[in-house]
């Protein structure tokens, strides 16, 4: 799983400072790809879940750099990528 640092959100009640990220399903055609992600922080873990449809857009753009996948992820839901 990816862990990116991302500038404090609160979120849910919670300060979110991390997103952790997966591929859950990729087909070889490059036609879908889901995206697994989790905020979470140094405290309370994961706390919110969800899974993101990667647009056509983004995949023709990825390679064997899975930050593609996460900086279209932070772009499209708001959040910004710190080192």
């Amino acid at each position: 799983m990816l862990r990116t640092n991302i500038e404090p959100i609160l979120y849910e009640g919670k300060v979110a400072t991390q997103i952790a990220t997966r591929v859950d399903m990729y087909d070889m055609q490059a036609q879908r790809c889901t995206l697994f992600f989790k905020l979470t922080n140094d405290t309370d873990g994961a706390y919110f879940i969800d899974t993101w449809e990667v647009p056509p857009s983004v995949l023709s753009n990825w390679g064997v750099d899975d930050t593609v996948l996460v900086q279209a992820l932070a772009d499209e839901k708001g959040f910004t990528i710190i080192p």
